[in-house]
């Protein structure tokens, strides 16, 4: 199938959950753009879509500042095109797209960074960065489990100048028989930028799980979550503190149909909205900070952290619950067996290769990675599957990665024997 037709495919397939976002997505700091040099590079983000989809909807597209360059991305692409001069230029080298539709793209520390994204029926829990130098996009590790879901992107994503926060509003799973699970507990997290640790941050305050899309704008301290009418709920990102029900009757965002919605493009000036209708003409403004300032709603916590207990016979229930399974987990510890046998190890076909040096593609094929993975994907779940095999089965085999004596340019795995 031609490359171009099957990247459309999957445009079409995923915009159907792309219903709460926005056409194109610009950040502007100072010091700003000109109108005329703002719709000049809109024209070209339109030149640029034009070569890939060609319907009305548009998948999702966002412009960041770095260094004082202007790049832009596009939802369901991995190329990263940068504003020279009177032209977009692309810096990604490598043909690997479709797993990122609607991925959260950000600016950390001069450093391009996605999280998240739907693609090949799955959701994609990782961060990635480009590599510029490489010309191409590398997963940044985690250093402990990160949050999951099935068949679903998170509701909505936003940042702080050290963190990335996650609110997780139900599962979608792909399958014939699909059925929506709302999350109500642990659908809000948040990464820390620095050391890239999860933290579970409890259930955020609102629920929005019955609602059909959540429709929300960021910008440099405010998260605007919005519907058609004519309310909204906004929370203060340094104080992770919100205020709901505020009367918010600019019409361009709030009053919007769910159709205009996906055609508006929103200039992002610090607090500042700009609404720009299909043809990059402006239809109002809005400051979210004087929004929330005049708001007469309470500011409260953004999450709770912990389940509100409203009587002591909840306590004496948690206390037994513990009780019982502290008792069941010490029974299983008891009957454990003292090691891990190669009956009980998850991927027989690696065992013959002990004490062996194996290419990445063995390695692959012993670890039940499809081939036709993506480059980046296969690398992920290799490295889980050494990392499961090194920790939970280091009496088995261990695996080591290291580069090729014959080739530097490539990696090659090295399966040693447990020592005794």
């Amino acid at each position: 199938m031609n490359k171009r037709i099957l990247l459309a495919l999957l445009c079409l397939i995923f915009l159907a959950q792309a219903s709460h976002s926005q056409r194109y997505r610009i950040w502007d700091t100072p010091p700003h753009l000109p109108a005329d040099s703002l719709r000049t590079i809109l024209i070209a983000q339109d030149s640029i879509v034009d070569l890939f989809y060609e319907q009305d909807d548009h998948p999702r597209g966002v412009a960041l500042e770095k260094n004082g360059s202007l790049f832009f991305m596009l939802s369901g692409f991995s190329y990263v095109w940068e504003w020279q001069g009177e032209r977009f230029v692309n810096h990604y080298d490598n043909q690997f797209h479709g797993y990122n539709f609607n991925a959260y793209k950000f600016v950390h520390n001069d450093r391009i960074y996605s999280y998240g994204g739907t693609g090949f029926w799955l959701y994609h829990p990782f961060l990635i960065y480009f590599d510029e130098p490489k010309r191409e996009w590398e997963i940044m590790p985690y250093t402990n489990a990160y949050p999951t879901v099935k068949g679903n992107n998170f509701s909505f994503t936003f940042t702080t100048p050290d963190a990335l926060f996650v609110y997780f509003s139900d599962e979608r799973p792909f399958r014939t028989t699909r059925t929506i699970q709302p999350i109500k507990n642990d659908n809000f997290y948040r990464l820390d930028l620095n050391t890239y640790t999860w933290t579970s941050l409890g259930a955020f305050r609102i629920d929005f799980s019955n609602l059909d899309a959540i429709y929300y704008i960021e910008t440099k301290n405010y998260l605007d979550l919005f519907s058609n009418t004519g309310y909204c709920t906004l929370l203060h990102k340094p104080s992770l503190r919100l205020k709901e029900q505020i009367p918010f009757d600019f019409s361009p965002i709030n009053r919007a149909t769910r159709q205009a919605q996906q055609q508006h493009t929103y200039h992002i000036q610090r607090d500042t909205i700009t609404v720009l209708d299909p043809q990059f003409t402006r239809l109002g403004q809005t400051n979210l900070h004087t929004v929330y300032q005049q708001a007469p709603a309470a500011a409260q916590s953004a999450y709770k952290d912990q389940p509100e207990w409203t009587t002591s016979y909840h306590w004496a229930f948690a206390i037994l619950v513990i009780l019982g399974l502290t008792t069941l987990l010490w029974w299983i510890y008891r009957r454990r067996p003292a090691y891990s046998t190669p009956d009980s190890f998850p991927y027989p076909a690696l065992l013959p290769h002990k004490d062996d040096l194996i290419s990445a593609q063995r390695l692959d094929q012993c670890l039940n990675i499809p081939p036709e993975t993506s480059e980046s994907a296969r690398r992920n779940r290799r490295s889980q599957a050494i990392k499961e095999i090194n920790t939970q089965y280091r009496d088995i085999m261990h695996v080591n990665r290291e580069r090729s004596k014959q080739d530097a340019r490539i990696y090659v795995y090295r399966i040693t024997r447990p020592t005794t």
